[in-house]
């Protein structure tokens, strides 16, 4: 499993929880964007990693999110490992990988004692910055909240600009 697999089951299991959630901006615009039912799947699938990274990661260099905990795995727990998020990433990681001797160090000195696994976290994504997107530059013009019951939901929504292009950097 790749890096972009693992953002992606993260994403999508945390924009499923924010649909079901009537006061959820980030579920409310993929509501929104589901029922328009004018965008391909690999679209809207970019938006909500997208929506994923901004309000989970909170503009954050990706070593910093997964170093957050954001990208652990809650239902494989691994207790030798301290609960390092680091430790954590990089076991999993290579398992998935089939990168046996990383994870057999990794498993061995989960605390850093001998690798410094943040280090060695910040080399292997070679310092990537995901938030010079072009999305970054958005604005939303106009949305347009429907009250029922009490709550709102997102009716409609304008943005500034076309979305061609959404995560190309320039």
């Amino acid at each position: 499993m790749n890096l972009h697999d693992l953002i992606g089951q993260a994403a999508f299991a945390w924009i499923a929880q924010e649909k079901a959630n009537a006061q959820s901006l980030p579920g409310q615009i993929a509501l929104h964007i589901d029922r328009a039912g004018r965008l391909r799947l690999p679209q809207r699938e970019a938006i909500e990693i997208y929506l994923w990274l901004k309000f989970v990661g909170q503009n954050r260099p990706l070593a910093e999110i997964i170093r957050a905990g954001a990208l652990r795995d809650y239902t494989d727990p691994h207790p030798a490992l301290c609960k390092d998020a680091t430790a954590e990433f990089l076991f999993r990681f290579a398992k998935e990988n089939g990168l046996t001797k990383l994870a057999g160090m990794v498993k061995d000195d989960p605390l850093g004692a001998k690798e410094n696994w943040n280090a060695f976290l910040e080399a292997l994504l070679h310092d990537f910055r995901y938030p010079n997107s072009r999305v970054s530059g958005y604005k939303f013009h106009k949305v347009n909240w429907l009250e029922s019951n009490g709550s709102k939901c997102l009716k409609s929504l304008s943005v500034s600009s076309s979305c061609i292009g959404i995560f190309s950097n320039g």
